[in-house]
């Protein structure tokens, strides 16, 4: 693999991850088939503006990943910090292919870091059902399952 290439800013490199970020979406409706219908409506233009408005009342961070000699993002990670100091890991994803390759690791100690620096009282992650892999990634980071949420899906 060629050397990643970290970088990280605000919602100005929201347009930059789109394309990771609809990827990211598929998946979710693949290993989800309950929410898939209703995953695939949500467009990006409502995530970004969602997480916009989160951002607004707190701070936003996105951390990118390319590889040396591309020019295309691989993979990203987007945390905000609420107007109460909690801190979320709202979305992260790593092309299939990078997978398995630290990157996603490395993000994660990025975000980690950045919520530490920043004094948050807790650190969040919502967890799709049937992404189980993701569970496991997120356990080794010390978080752990607190509650389990169950949703009737839309139709």
């Amino acid at each position: 693999m060629a050397e990643p290439i970290f970088a990280h800013g605000g919602p100005e490199l929201l347009d930059a991850i789109s394309f990771l970020w609809e990827q990211q979406r598929r998946h979710h409706a693949d290993v989800s088939p309950a929410f898939g219908p209703a995953l695939e409506q949500i467009t990006f233009a409502q995530r970004r503006l969602g997480l916009e408005r989160k951002g607004s009342q707190g701070a936003l961070r996105i951390d990118t990943v390319r590889l040396a000699r591309k020019t295309a993002l691989v993979g990203y990670c987007i945390s905000t910090i609420d107007a109460d100091s909690s801190g979320e890991v709202e979305s992260l994803f790593i092309e299939e292919p990078y997978r398995s390759q630290g990157l996603g690791e490395a993000l994660m100690k990025r975000t980690l870091g950045w919520l530490d620096e920043a004094d948050v009282r807790r650190i969040t992650v919502a967890v799709i059902v049937g992404n189980e892999r993701a569970l496991s990634f997120y356990e080794r980071f010390g978080l752990v399952p607190r509650t389990m949420i169950l949703e009737r899906p839309p139709g």
